[in-house]
């Protein structure tokens, strides 16, 4: 549709100059320089799908192709109307006013096409987003982009270090199976431990041992040691489950996974309740005092529960009317979810009915023009979707204008 292509030429240009990417003559509009721009972008892109604008804005006849002349003799009060358009003081303008802006600000595709879609293209202002030139189509031709590709690895088992390579002692070893007497020909300590190490091989001095302890036969069984050594880990077994306890408060988790558990909340304050049961016995028995007594308990309880729920309500977002409160966790379709603002939230509303505004509504009513016609608000600030648009005070000739004259029919 042409409102789309409309609306997508004007924020184009809203784009463009917050960027500081248009010249000084579009930054500082007046009918002159409007003029002297469109003498200046015809000598610099002549281009033959804007013919039939330059002929029809400048009223060339015949079959001329240089409108330079044209222009230089156009009176400047013809681009007022232009002028009024950017600056949203004409809702709905001709449409040879769009087309003309679109061309001194070089928007792309132009002219109007019926059959493309205005709406979800991206906008061009900033110089970031490259337009294609006209023929190349809608796409952007496709660019390297370097591929991550998995390469497998191969992780080597654990070699096992002799300790007289090593020069260190060795923990968490298997248990070794009891050497019986005949065979070792020494004695065997209680608890089972690997060889041990000379002090020539470790560097270390070795440490008392218990007295030595004969060896039953083989086969009788083995003894028990007092002090069980755990089973080494190896890698076949390093990934059986252990029993962990992991404490994760809710400050640990990402802003959108904090919820408030209400029922915990409620727990907690009924156990702080109960600490004062002891109170019971200095309470009077008759029906009336408990009864209100109760009363105070479940109010005290809702209005805690209630201030809990209402606090969670960090954001805000825009009905059509007036904002509403939320958490900043939920979401609302595709309307923006903003930060809450108390001030918009309790003050800022659209007025629905236009219609009953009177004189006494000066000076407390605020207005805007948008695509749509003029909108009415109760408080000043700027605008809830088109946040560039400020809202002005509602005076006398807007009253007359849109309001009581409308009404005298």
């Amino acid at each position: 549709m042409f409102d789309d292509y409309r609306e997508k030429v004007i924020l184009t240009y809203e784009e463009k100059k917050k960027a500081n990417a248009i010249s000084l003559n579009l930054l500082h509009l007046t009918p002159g320089n409007i003029r002297e721009e469109c003498i200046k972008v015809y000598e610099e892109r002549p281009l033959k799908k804007d013919e039939n604008l330059l002929r029809s804005f400048f009223e060339s006849k015949g079959d001329t192709t240089n409108y330079s002349s044209n222009i230089k003799a156009t009176d400047i009060d013809k681009f007022r109307p232009l002028i009024n358009f950017i600056r949203g003081k004409t809702v709905i303008p001709e449409s040879k006013n769009v087309e003309l802006l679109a061309w001194l600000i070089d928007f792309e595709p132009r002219p109007y096409k019926g059959d493309f879609d205005y709406v979800n293209m991206p906008l061009s202002g900033g110089g970031n987003i490259p337009v294609l030139p006209e023929g190349l189509g809608t796409s952007l031709p496709p660019t390297s982009v370097p591929v991550m590709v998995p390469v497998p690895v191969t992780v080597p088992a654990p070699v096992t270090v002799p300790p007289e390579e090593s020069g260190q002692p060795i923990s968490l070893t298997p248990i070794p199976e009891p050497v019986s007497s005949e065979k070792s020909g020494s004695p065997v300590s209680p608890t089972p431990i690997p060889e041990p190490i000379s002090p020539e091989k470790s560097g270390q001095p070795i440490s008392p041992t218990p007295a030595p302890v004969t060896v039953p036969p083989e086969d009788s069984e083995p003894p028990v040691s007092p002090t069980p050594i755990p089973e080494s880990i190896s890698p076949e077994n390093s990934q059986s489950e252990i029993p962990t306890t992991v404490t994760i408060s809710a400050n640990d988790l990402p802003p959108g996974e904090r919820k408030v558990n209400k029922s915990t909340i409620i727990q907690k304050i009924l156990a702080f309740i109960r600490k004062f049961e002891w109170l019971k016995h200095a309470i009077p028995k008759s029906k009336k005092e408990k009864a209100a007594i109760s009363l105070i308990i479940i109010f005290t309880i809702a209005s805690i529960t209630y201030l809990i729920i209402i606090n969670n309500k960090k954001c805000m977002y825009w009905t059509g009317e007036h904002y509403e409160a939320i958490s900043c966790e939920q979401t609302v379709g595709d309307v923006a979810i903003i930060a809450k603002d108390t001030v918009k939230l309790n003050h800022l509303k659209k007025i629905m009915h236009p219609d009953t505004l009177t004189q006494n509504s000066l000076g407390k009513v605020w207005y805007v023009k948008t695509y749509e016609g003029l909108e009415f608000y109760t408080s000043d600030g700027f605008h809830p979707i088109y946040s560039e648009r400020r809202l002005r005070p509602i005076t006398m000739r807007i009253l007359n204008k849109y309001i009581l004259k409308n009404q005298s029919y």
